[in-house]
């Protein structure tokens, strides 16, 4: 048995994007952050159209320096779920986001 505190945030890697972990997660009135891979097929292949296709509701860049490098960070933030075929299987699904690394020498 897996414990939640009540309106808590969980984060798991893609091996956790799954239906069943989510509905579990929200039965006990917490909200959900997981990943996904390419091995996530036609959910993978519907963020990918969705980043070709609309443009992002927003997006957050940070830029770091040290150690001998710079990083750009980008947090893209996607709203519209349309691209994704039976997005209601992900209870409560508002959003997505991608995260893009540069890295400069």
């Amino acid at each position: 048995m897996v414990l939640f505190i009540e309106k808590s945030i969980v984060s798991i890697d893609a091996m956790g994007c799954q239906n069943a972990i989510v509905e579990q997660i929200k039965s006990k009135n917490a909200n959900y952050i997981i990943a996904t891979k390419a091995n996530q097929g036609t959910l993978h292949l519907a963020i990918k159209d969705t980043l070709q296709l609309e443009k992002p509701a927003e997006i957050v860049v940070q830029n770091d320096c040290g150690h001998g490098r710079v990083e750009k960070r980008s947090c893209k933030i996607y709203t519209n779920l349309s691209h994704l075929e039976n997005a209601e299987k992900w209870k409560d699904l508002k959003s997505f986001i991608v995260i893009e690394k540069e890295v400069y020498l």
